[in-house]
């Protein structure tokens, strides 16, 4: 007996063929080229996922709305990283609140120059944690652009290396 697991998608409608007879028309589709699409997929998903945890390694993204704004968002590593809840995803007035004093407008500035430009983000900050703490980032992002050649979005990831910062610290 062969006990291959296999996939189908049934699609029926019923159907008035008069005022008394019913005639049900339907298909039946093998789909498991699209499961094992699908699965490998979700596998490679959840392995970047993993990568990313092991890495210490959030991920943020910004796009343009409908009324020309910056809508943002991040994953919840990026919140861990942050000390945010995942309520203040997309806050990115909550977010810009924890840089430094000192590294504040620059790390804005360089934002908006490259929503404005296409220019790759690349920038070193600080954060100042809700305990005092000071942590140290390194932030990355590309610019995406629509059909039309608009600047419309910006992807990135955030990198806590603080770790690093200490150890150059401690061979000094």
């Amino acid at each position: 007996i062969n006990e291959e697991v296999r996939w189908y998608e049934i699609k029926a409608d019923m159907l008035a063929e008069n005022e008394h007879q019913l005639c049900t028309k339907g298909s039946f589709t093998d789909c498991i080229q699209n499961k094992v699409i699908l699965t490998a997929l979700n596998e490679a998903i959840e392995g970047k996922k993993i990568a990313r945890k092991a890495g210490g390694i959030g991920t943020w993204h910004a796009e343009l709305d409908q009324n020309n704004q910056w809508s943002w968002s991040w994953d919840a590593l990026a919140c861990e990283m942050f000390g945010l809840s995942l309520n203040d995803v997309g806050n990115v007035e909550k977010w810009a609140s924890m840089l430094h004093p000192d590294d504040k407008e620059m790390v804005m500035q360089a934002i908006e120059h490259s929503q404005q430009t296409g220019q790759p983000f690349s920038q070193g900050y600080r954060a100042i944690m809700s305990n005092g703490e000071t942590r140290y980032f390194l932030g990355q992002g590309q610019v995406g652009q629509n059909i039309q050649g608009q600047n419309c979005r910006l992807d990135g990831i955030c990198i806590d290396r603080s770790a690093i910062h200490q150890a150059q610290m401690d061979l000094k």
